[in-house]
Order: structure tokens, then C-alpha cells, then sequence
């Protein structure tokens, strides 16, 4: 295994850390908030997509579904990256699984609604970074082009990390 797959697999492991953080524990920062956070709000499921996720108030709302597909378009592409094996097939049922396990920790620990259109949007997503990572491997099919894309998901997600961790120490 080479150095550009291990640093691509170091920053898969960041990112699931990551999203973890964002998704579950809504980006707290301290003991405190973690404490408060559980069972702080009702049990709930939606299984009918795009249900609860486009109405609201009556009014159409595409940012949460939207936001739920780029969240998750580097999973897909990390994946492909870190692993030489990995198919389609293989990234939709690895982000399936991981999405409903996350969505299973909401509903189990009152830390957020469990909902299907979250599962589709955050899969596609994935589904998408998996195809964007393999139309540039087409086009750029230098060895190279692994090595630039770990540096700039790395630079990325550096200034995104940072920037996360700047809203939390000032919320």
C-alpha cells in the first residue's frame, strides 16, 4: 500500500469522524452539552422520502436535501481512493449501511428524527463522489492524479475542520 491510499484512507477516517461529530452530536463541543444533548428530543421516524425534508410550513425547502448530497459526495470518492477495489455497488451498500446506522443512533438516543430521504440523499451523494472520482480518473489517468486529489481534500477538509472547530469555540 502506498503512501497517497494510506493518506487517503487517514482522511476517510477523519472525514466518518467528522460527520459523525456533525451529524449525531450536532458539533458539541463540551461534557456539558454532550449530556444535555441525549433523549433532548421525541423519537420520531419519517419513512416516506422527501416528506418531511421539502414541506414545511407549506413552503418548498430543497437545502437539507441538497446539503445532505454534498455532505457525503467525498465518502464516495474516499472510498474509491483508499480502496482500488471498491465498485459502485460496494460504495452505495458501505454509505447505506453507515447512513442507517447513523440514523438508528438518532432515533435510539432522542439526538435527532430518523429519516429516509436522509439515507437516499446521503447515499446518491456518495454514489455521486464515487463517479466524479472515477470520470477524473479517466480523463486524468496519471498516477498523479490520486496524490493531487488527497492533497486537496486534505487542504479542504483542513480549512473546513478549522472553520467548524471556529463556530463551536464562539457558540
Amino acid at each position: 500500500m502506498g503512501k497517497t491510499t494510506t493518506a487517503a484512507r487517514i482522511l476517510l477516517v477523519s472525514y466518518i469522524v467528522t460527520i459523525v461529530w456533525i451529524i449525531l452530536f450536532k458539533m458539541v463541543g463540551s461534557l456539558d452539552g454532550f449530556r444535555e444533548m441525549f433523549y433532548s428530543q421525541p423519537h420520531h421516524v419519517n419513512w416516506i422520502p422527501f416528506k418531511e425534508s421539502v414541506i414545511v410550513n407549506h413552503h418548498l425547502q430543497t437545502r437539507e436535501i441538497i446539503d445532505n448530497l454534498l455532505i457525503f459526495l467525498p465518502f464516495g470518492g474516499l472510498l474509491a481512493l483508499g480502496f482500488k477495489k471498491m465498485n459502485i455497488f460496494k460504495v452505495t451498500g458501505i454509505v447505506m449501511v453507515f447512513t442507517v446506522a447513523v440514523e438508528l443512533l438518532q432515533y435510539t438516543f432522542g439526538l435527532g428524527r430518523a429519516d429516509i430521504t436522509d439515507v437516499l440523499m446521503n447515499t446518491l451523494g456518495a454514489v455521486l463522489g464515487y463517479l466524479i472520482y472515477r470520470l477524473l480518473k479517466a480523463v486524468f489517468p496519471s498516477s498523479k492524479t490520486d496524490r493531487v486529489l488527497v492533497i486537496a481534500g486534505l487542504s479542504l477538509f483542513s480549512v473546513i475542520l478549522v472553520g467548524l472547530l471556529i463556530i463551536v469555540a464562539f457558540n
